[in-house]
């Protein structure tokens, strides 16, 4: 993971995480990042077994091309509730965690790598703090802007 934070800004990591494509993305948003008190932090090994139990990996390619097509399109930060949800929400055991961020109004939320952590986007830093707020003791939570 070194590399992709060598360089500031959004990159499209791709293979082992070694093929790093910048990208240029909106920045105007605020993220709340939340992990369950109650999660335990499963290796990524473990997710990705639980991944390939569920039958995840039929259809990479379709979500791989809607993701590139997402990216591309994305001139707003509202444009990204229509990226693919990660692959690995699911097995990662995070994924109701990231429904409530959306359902406190983040117009887009999922699981962060291979989880527990999720992130809720807000257009507003109030928006984020009443999601934060909504969660209460249930998670560890942070706000920050998104800046590069």
């Amino acid at each position: 993971d070194v590399p992709f934070f060598l360089e500031p800004g959004p990159k499209l990591a791709e293979g082992a995480r070694e093929r790093l494509t910048p990208l240029d993305l909106p920045q105007d948003f605020w993220a709340a990042v939340a992990v369950a008190r109650d999660m335990r932090k499963s290796s990524t090994r473990e997710v990705y077994e639980a991944y390939d139990a569920l039958g995840g990996g039929p259809g990479f390619e379709e979500r791989r091309a809607d993701l590139l097509r997402g990216l591309a399109e994305a001139s707003r930060p509202t444009d990204f509730a229509r990226l693919p949800a990660n692959d690995l929400a699911e097995a990662s055991g995070a994924a109701p965690l990231a429904a409530e961020l959306r359902a406190a109004g983040a117009f887009r939320a999922d699981v962060s790598g291979a989880g527990p952590a999720v992130y809720g986007l807000f257009q507003s830093r109030a928006e984020a703090r009443s999601a934060v707020r909504r969660l209460g003791r249930r998670a560890r939570t942070w706000i920050a802007a998104a800046v590069w």
